[in-house]
């Protein structure tokens, strides 16, 4: 895809002040004209990051919003960007010490195309200095994701790109903060990318991949090798494209995934992993008693999707033919007065005939 520029807004539009919920969002403010794809990522500060690519010259910047005061802090360099080149589709992940480990693409600039190489680069010291970019995929790769932990440990992924004939998607890892890196390995796929690959961490520390390719979503799991990928995308008529997958672990144990068919559709898949689950923390605060919901059944294999976003542009249904009778409809109820005075309106009638007869005699 080729990267463009995301139009500054003139103008904020005013929200609700910040607030400990979910429901309280400030406005829109304009933080910095980049590349499309940028993203976000928390520091175990609790601080939020945001990593993108510079829209008007080949570089890669992160800035800080902290929480307490509100504010974003300064755009700090990461890295440029090879020359004749834009660096785009950047994620950003942090590691249990608070190192930070970037991935990002890069594309011929100005055509936006092909994708020239993957790149990773890790800061230790809040990202004011990075390590040398480290290529990890060359020509025809992109879509690259980056998970940290447990530990030292941090797992790349990536896909490959339409055209280029390369027919897998990859994962590798480090075991020691990102120095050094065991060799990358292949799952089997069909050309094109189909999305950008997703990672989560459970509670035992394994790493789950998951991504799509050939009409289905796949999941791996890695504790000391990488599992066999498995079909998780139950839905009951299988699309023709399905892309865009999304991986979460909620309380160390419950996976869920996400994902698009058609373009039109979103979908969920959950399920129960054999791992310990985390127990949400104690709080004092005092808040409303919450609705009592459902316990989430726990998914069979084959798991089981559940329709989460209907058609987007549902077609209309077709109007009934021309002097065709049209099949169980039932007219409207008219109005109690209506109904009334419709009742009454044949004695109106025969009260003011008779008034004008007498009135001519």
């Amino acid at each position: 895809r080729r990267p463009s520029a995301c139009a500054p807004r003139s103008s904020r539009r005013p929200g609700p002040a910040p607030a400990d919920s979910a429901h309280a969002w400030r406005g829109p403010e304009t933080l910095q004209t980049a590349q499309r794809n940028a993203s976000l990522a928390a520091d175990p500060q609790g601080g939020l990051w945001l990593i993108f690519g510079a829209d008007n010259e080949p570089a890669l910047y992160v800035r800080r919003f902290d929480a307490a005061s509100g504010q974003w802090g300064a755009a700090q360099l990461l890295a440029r960007a090879a020359e004749n080149a834009a660096a785009d589709g950047p994620r950003l992940a942090f590691g249990p010490d608070g190192t930070m480990h970037a991935v990002w693409a890069e594309y011929g600039f100005p055509a936006g195309w092909p994708p020239l190489g993957l790149y990773y680069a890790r800061s230790a010291d809040g990202g004011l200095s990075w390590s040398p970019p480290f290529r990890f995929a060359g020509e025809g790769y992109n879509q690259p994701n980056v998970l940290a932990g447990p530990g030292q440990t941090v797992t790349l992924a990536w896909a490959a790109a339409a055209g280029f004939r390369l027919k897998n998607k990859y994962a590798q890892r480090s075991a020691d903060g990102g120095t050094t890196w065991a060799a990358a390995v292949s799952f089997d796929a069909l050309p094109g990318s189909s999305g950008v690959p997703g990672l989560a961490l459970d509670s035992a520390g394994n790493a789950h991949l998951v991504y799509a390719d050939n009409g289905c979503v796949w999941h791996a799991a890695f504790e000391r090798e990488w599992s066999a990928v498995e079909c998780v995308s139950g839905q009951r008529d299988p699309a023709p494209l399905i892309e865009n997958p999304a991986v979460a672990i909620s309380r160390g144990n419950r996976l869920y995934v996400l994902y698009w068919t058609d373009k039109q559709q979103l979908w969920q898949v959950t399920e129960t992993l054999p791992v310990p689950a985390i127990l949400p923390r104690p709080t004092t605060e005092v808040r409303a008693p919450p609705t009592a919901l459902p316990a989430a059944p726990v998914v069979t294999d084959p798991p089981v999707a559940t329709l989460v976003a209907p058609l987007l542009s549902p077609t209309p249904p077709p109007s009934p033919s021309a002097g065709a009778p049209v099949q169980n409809r039932r007219p409207l109820p008219a109005a109690p007065g209506l109904t009334l005075f419709i009742g009454i309106l044949p004695v109106l009638v025969l009260l003011a005939a008779i008034f004008i007869v007498r009135a001519r005699r």
